[in-house]
């Protein structure tokens, strides 16, 4: 019940939140490419001031974009149809240009290593989140994805745990035990499934 009355607005919130930092990356600077990481290790690939010179045709870009959407925005305001026309014409075109540069700077950086083909907008978040959010605020954010990931780690090893008790030990090892030592036993089998999926050192034999 709590799920059914809590999903549909926790749903609506985080595809808002979306929209929101989309709104938000048109009028602040975003990188060219969000994956930090991949544009560093990168840079030595790729032809001496390539990158260098994408960077700055996107910053180029984007500032008449910008520049085109504030212009939108002031002619909506004032009233006036034809420069709101105009200005979201110009915009549009502004972003069709800071589109190609990225869609530019993706394949330079496939070319450079075609092993690696993560998802530049998997990092869009979590950049927004390092560059503009308070860090206090950012240790709350990780503990949550440290219990989320928890949480679906310990009901895998409950169920892992329960399963191996009930239906191997239970009826092929130990028939007529109490309650209590199946209690154990169910302990018992979740730390070993536990040690069993950490890669620990048996399994780098």
């Amino acid at each position: 019940m709590f799920n059914a009355v809590f999903k549909i607005p926790l749903q609506f919130f985080i595809l808002l939140l979306g929209v929101l930092i989309f709104v938000f990356y048109q009028f602040e600077r975003p990188p060219v490419y969000f994956n930090k990481a991949a544009w560093n290790s990168e840079t030595s690939r790729v032809a001496p001031g390539r990158l260098a010179a994408l960077e700055g045709a996107f910053t180029g870009a984007h500032t008449a974009e910008r520049a085109q959407l504030e212009a939108w925005i002031k002619a909506r305001h004032a009233g006036d149809p034809a420069a709101e026309s105009a200005a979201r014409t110009a915009a549009l075109a502004a972003y069709g240009r800071v589109a190609s540069i990225r869609a530019e700077t993706k394949s330079v950086l496939d070319a450079a290593n075609p092993g690696a083909r993560a998802n530049d907008t998997d990092y869009v978040f979590i950049t927004f989140i390092l560059d503009h959010v308070p860090h206090g605020f950012i240790g709350l954010l990780v503990t949550a994805f440290f219990c989320a990931a928890l949480s679906s780690k310990a009901g895998e090893l409950n169920a892992l745990g329960s399963t191996t008790t009930i239906d191997v030990y239970r009826h092929l090892v130990k028939r007529d035990a109490s309650d209590a030592h199946y209690v154990v036993a169910s302990k018992c089998f979740t730390a070993f499934w536990a040690w069993s999926r950490s890669g620990l050192p048996y399994s780098r034999t």
